[in-house]
């Protein structure tokens, strides 16, 4: 998770510093592709995990504020990364009941910008 958040600020600090035109460098596409990738890790983890309680109390809390955030904050579009719908998806469907009170942060997260 604090990969995840570190490539996020470096991308982030990056396009505001060098505009969306950054997003096409060599090195701005493999911190993406970190980004991708550890949004499939944990997706897969999740979706194999046997303790959905654990899973919920420990290991949601701190997921939903660093990717939902930075999905929130990224004010380019393209910059967003479309696995963190798969990963929210993944994890509710593994999660069922257990995760419904974090379903509408996780809608007011994704909706509107996902929507721009």
């Amino acid at each position: 998770l604090n990969v995840y958040k570190v490539m996020s600020e470096n991308i982030s600090q990056a396009i505001a510093l060098n505009g969306v035109v950054v997003t096409k460098q060599p090195l701005i596409k493999n911190m993406r592709i970190i980004k991708k990738e550890t949004l499939k890790l944990i997706a897969s983890w999740v979706s194999r995990s046997t303790d959905n309680s654990m899973v919920l109390e420990n290991f949601i809390p701190p997921l939903l504020d660093a990717v939902l955030l930075d999905y929130q904050r990224t004010t380019v579009p393209d910059a967003r990364e479309p696995e963190v719908l798969s990963c929210m998806a993944a994890i509710v469907y593994k999660l069922g009941g257990h995760i419904t009170s974090e379903v509408p942060k996780i809608f007011d997260a994704v909706f509107e910008c996902t929507l721009e």
